[in-house]
């Protein structure tokens, strides 16, 4: 049966009126009085706006005995359900960082040591199947909000129909592949939630058992039938929808909207004439992504609540008269932690469960927060092996199962970066990447670098995380050395210098900061200079050797960190048939410390020292630029111009003093000293001396990191300026 607003007043009064003829002969039943259905529909960033409508039916104490929502509708509608008060729901707005969980951006302290340096270079990322290159099924797959989701919904993880919720609750979504609609009364919540706000084209499609689902306002965005389906005998409907706000301008996102959506505005229309009352924030100028704008959105939501206020309050108080009890929600389960009795592994087929679980932080029969199981989840996730990683519990007998699922890398991933300064000129980096090629836990790189300075590069390995496995690398480089006049400062010569390595190595990766080579190499240098009027012809040799090198990395930001610390530390012992054999030591170390929100002091050293007879280019350490590129064991040294000074032992402290003048905006004050000399006895003599300082302007783009810098040298009188776009290689 179903009322309009003046039928529930006559009606309410009228079972009033009855019911003091009963109130010696019964109980009060909260069943003698009609039901409310609450309706909640999608619209992104919008749907914050229910929150604020549900502070205010909080406040005249409106019984709600049903929810329904579809998109952003069904993730504030789900978690209401579940047990989540108004005050709830507007702290997780406001904990939560949407710019990372509304993408699959990994944590620079999550990744693999291994990923750290990958994922700060490349740009574009496009997989590759057995077909080629091919476009993604959405722009953000949804690692970080399932896993959001799975915490949230953490204190409900043990019912799986949902009329057993708090609030009995349902959700709708579309089967992309059918084109059915469908209403999710069961299962795991924040899997039904996930399934219902996937924007086709944003969001990837959310896979159930081996079906694929999209957002439902595709059909459905206002399920008003649904709700009455469940026994709701008065339907309260807020409405926040897609396309359904007038607009102050036209762009892609909004023509996309409304697209999409065009079908399910023609139900929203039929859906409104079934119910009692309509609640439309006015929402106009914001969008589907305005997710940074969440206090006006909530704000809006309980204004237009407010100005239904006599109405909803009315109805309220003749609901909650009618059953003589004042209408409380059922409370929501307290699950701070949860005993995990198992831990099953889903959906792995090239890895071993070892592998994938080293970084798991606790065991079975442990007590572990749902936070506890978000960040282990983060940790797997950032391997970079997997396209997604999420978690499910499952209730047993006197505690918990746990299910880690996995969705591997089976094919591969095409990369581009782009490089520019003032050294080595614009450069294009291209990278193909496979996973599990031949052998599981394997990875495959091969980059290749076009410009004035040309690479190549080939690395395949095993990873066995700390225990040690075999690798192979193979790089090529070549490039144009300048020879520096110490008088004019003007470059006079250039040597073409090529430099062929092969690897073969050990390595263990110890966590997700630190790492172990050992291995044995190969080296082929050749070397012509380029000198107007004379002809040199090509100098050659081959080198072996042995190496080692320690690399560790915890900064939490490649170019402008606030805190870490990286360090490099190798040690190679070279042959070669005409020379006396080589020993080689090379030291980087530098760390961030945040001295107030604004501040970061940045201090750094490096060291290299070389003993041997005719030490070849490749084995000695030039110094100057700012570049971070590290080719022919070249060093930055601020205040001196590239390859314009160094030897074969150096040291020397670099100082960086980092303002953030806005969210991705800096102001760097630099300076550094030290010494380089051939001879190691005589390296801190005032003869070996050199410092410089400088002033860089950061600026953390789409691109990369843009520098713009000034400095001087210590021992000259002249301005260096310097341009840097983009992540080194």
């Amino acid at each position: 049966m179903r009322f309009n607003y003046l039928n529930i007043i006559i009606l309410v009064l009228f079972l009033y009126t009855i019911s003091f003829t009963n109130l010696y002969s019964q109980e009060p039943d909260s069943n003698s009085r009609p039901k409310v259905g609450l309706v909640l529909s999608g619209g992104g960033a919008k749907g914050m706006a229910h929150v604020g409508v549900l502070k205010v039916l909080e406040e005249v104490g409106m019984p709600i005995d049903y929810i329904g929502g579809t998109s952003m509708g069904s993730i504030v509608g789900g978690l209401y359900a579940a047990g989540y008060t108004a005050r709830d729901l507007d702290s997780i707005v406001h904990s939560i960082d949407w710019n990372f969980i509304l993408s699959d951006e990994i944590p620079r302290q999550y990744l693999s040591i291994t990923e750290k340096q990958d994922n700060d270079r490349f740009l574009l990322s496009f997989p590759i199947n057995k077909k080629g290159v091919e476009l993604p099924e959405g722009i953000i797959r949804g690692q970080h909000i399932e896993n959001e989701f799975a915490k949230l919904c953490t204190p409900v993880y043990g019912i799986r129909d949902f009329s057993k919720l708090p609030i009995p609750f349902i959700c709708v979504a579309v089967d992309i592949e059918t084109g059915e609609k469908v209403v999710f009364r069961k299962g795991n919540l924040s899997d039904a939630i996930r399934a219902s706000m996937s924007i086709p084209s944003v969001f990837f499609p959310m896979e159930i058992d081996g079906r694929k689902y999209v957002d439902g306002g595709i059909i459905d965005n206002f399920p008003v039938a649904d709700v009455i389906e469940m026994g709701a005998d008065i339907i309260i409907g807020v409405d926040v929808g897609f396309g359904s706000q007038a607009k102050k301008e036209f762009n892609f996102l909004t023509v996309m909207e409304d697209v999409i959506f065009i079908y399910s505005s023609k139900i929203m229309k039929e859906s409104k004439k079934s119910v009692d009352i309509f609640i439309q924030p006015d929402l106009k100028g914001y969008g589907t992504s305005s997710f940074t704008a969440g206090d006006s959105l909530m704000r809006y939501g309980e204004e237009a609540a407010r100005k239904l206020y006599p109405q909803l309050k009315s109805l309220a108080d003749s609901l909650n008269g009618l059953s003589r009890v004042k209408f409380t929600r059922k409370p929501q389960p307290i699950v701070d932690s949860v005993f995990i009795k198992s831990i099953q592994i889903e959906g792995l087929a090239h890895h071993s469960e070892r592998f994938a679980t080293v970084n798991i932080p606790f065991s079975v029969l442990e007590w572990v927060t749902p936070e506890k199981i978000q960040e282990a989840v983060e940790y797997m996730y950032a391997s970079a092996y997997f396209d997604k990683v999420t978690s499910e519990l499952i209730e047993e007998e006197d505690g918990s199962r746990l299910i880690i699922h996995f969705k591997e890398k089976v094919c591969g991933l095409l990369r581009l970066g782009l490089y520019y300064d003032f050294d080595y000129k614009a450069a294009l980096f291209l990278n193909s990447t496979f996973y599990n090629w031949l052998i599981n836990d394997t990875k495959l790189s091969l980059t290749l670098g076009l410009g004035r300075s040309p690479t190549f590069d080939i690395l395949y390995f095993i990873d066995k995380g700390p225990i040690p496995a075999p690798g192979i690398e193979f790089s090529s480089n070549w490039e144009s050395v300048p020879l520096i006049s110490d008088s004019s400062r003007k470059e006079i010569a250039t040597f073409n210098c090529s430099v062929t390595n092969a690897k073969l190595f050990l390595q263990s990766n110890f966590s997700n900061t630190l790492a172990f080579r050992v291995g044995g190499e190969w080296t082929h240098a050749a070397i012509k200079p380029d000198v107007s009027l004379i002809e040199f012809g090509n100098l050659s040799d081959n080198f072996w050797g042995v190496f080692s090198s320690l690399y560790a990395d915890t900064y939490d930001h490649p170019n402008f960190p606030k805190k870490g610390q990286q360090a490099l530390v190798e040690a190679k012992f070279i042959a070669n048939i005409n020379l006396k054999p080589i020993s080689y030591f090379r030291l980087e170390y530098r760390f961030a410390q945040k001295l107030s929100k604004k501040i970061t002091l940045i201090p750094s050293v490096y060291g290299g020292i070389t003993a041997g007879d005719s030490i070849p280019i490749q084995y000695s350490f030039p110094l100057g630029g700012l570049t971070e590129i590290d080719r022919f064991g070249h060093m930055p040294f601020i205040g001196y111009k590239y390859f314009e000074t160094g030897n074969n032992n150096v040291i020397f402290g670099r100082l960086d003093l980092q303002f953030q003048i806005r969210k991705n905006m800096y102001l760097i004050l630099m300076g550094n000293v030290g010494y380089q000399d051939e001879n190691l006895k005589s390296l801190l003599t005032p003869a070996g001396l050199i410092s410089g300082f400088g002033l860089t302007y950061g600026l953390d783009t789409p691109v990369g990191p843009l520098k713009v810098s000034v400095m001087r040298s210590g021992e000259y009188k002249d301005l260096l300026g310097y341009i840097q776009l983009g992540y080194w290689f």
